[in-house]
């Protein structure tokens, strides 16, 4: 499969990203002119869940977001 990033764009809601050149994966909850608003744990300790919003330049897409088209 292949992911087509368009970060001007903004990311899809639920799709995967992460900072370009790597880090701990999130979630894209919404665009925010030029930031995205995402959902990251950040560490494996309790109360470490964060929602951040860095700039969507910064970001790339590592899986894409998906919407289910019937009962499973």
């Amino acid at each position: 499969m292949s992911v087509t990033t368009i970060p001007t764009l903004g990311f899809a809601r639920g799709a995967i990203v992460r900072a370009r050149g790597g880090g701990p994966n999130m979630l894209a909850v919404r665009g925010l002119d030029d930031r995205t608003v995402v959902v990251v744990c950040e560490s494996d300790e309790g109360g470490s869940l964060r929602l951040r919003d860095p700039e969507t330049s910064t970001l790339e897409q590592v899986l894409p977001a998906t919407t289910p088209t019937g009962a499973a």
